[in-house]
């Protein structure tokens, strides 16, 4: 009986010890099987695309401008005629053409806008009554870099440098012996702007975008009835535009 019982103990052993290999073997195939889970998994790729450091993508882009400007002094011939004069308002529009990659962002840009002022001026012989038109044209190339903030959504920082072309429209009301007198010159000068801004993505390739500008530079001269100087001017910039890349 004891080894009826003896030979019944190991052969319940036994039977134990294969079924127990046998998880175990199932176990580490199935473990060797499967691939490991990194946290990379969890991301989600249908809404994220990561920005190629090595593909160049052409744009072009138009945008609209409000600017608002500074006092200025007149002088002429070496004398101040005016000062704190109040300027209008700017406004204006350009274009650029450019090309994009990774986060970076290099272009060309053509902008225009236009203020001026009107003013009445005593120079103790004749009462000036000045109605003054100055168109500013630029020629900048620009950098920018763009920060990812949200899906759709990034913020850029840039600037630019370049040619400004002032063209001068003074158009002069005077007592005599001088008359009504009007002129048109112009003068080009160094400009330079610095940029901050949003852009939103619409889609693969259309933009919409929003920035604020300073803008400055030397201060233009002009030829009318002598030498007129102007201080630099400075233009605190709005602008919206659309951006499609190809």
């Amino acid at each position: 009986m004891r080894y009826t019982l003896a030979s019944l103990l190991a052969a319940t052993t036994i039977c134990t010890a294969v079924h127990a290999q046998s998880d175990f073997l199932s176990d580490y195939t199935n473990a060797y099987k499967t691939k490991p889970k990194s946290a990379i998994d969890d991301v989600d790729y249908k809404n994220y695309q990561e920005k190629d450091d090595f593909k160049i993508t052409p744009y072009i882009q138009g945008f609209g401008t409000f600017a608002l400007t500074n006092e200025t002094d007149y002088v002429g011939n070496g004398s101040t005629i005016a000062e704190d004069i109040e300027q209008d308002n700017a406004f204006g529009a350009g274009v650029a053409l450019g090309f994009e990659t990774g986060n970076w962002r290099t272009e060309a840009e053509f902008s225009y806008q236009r203020f001026g002022f009107s003013e009445t001026i005593n120079n103790g012989s004749n009462i000036l009554g000045y109605d003054t038109e100055i168109s500013n044209y630029n020629i900048f190339i620009n950098g920018y870099y763009d920060i990812p903030v949200q899906d759709k959504l990034e913020f850029f920082l840039g600037g630019g440098a370049g040619i400004s072309i002032y063209r001068g429209n003074f158009d002069l009301s005077a007592t005599a012996p001088l008359g009504d007198q009007n002129d048109v010159t112009h003068d080009v000068v160094f400009g330079y702007h610095f940029d901050a801004g949003i852009n939103y993505l619409v889609d693969d390739h259309l933009e919409v975008f929003s920035a604020y500008r300073i803008f400055s530079s030397e201060g233009p001269s002009f030829e009318d009835h002598g030498e007129i100087e102007i201080d630099s001017p400075i233009f605190h910039t709005i602008m919206l535009g659309m951006r499609y890349k190809f």
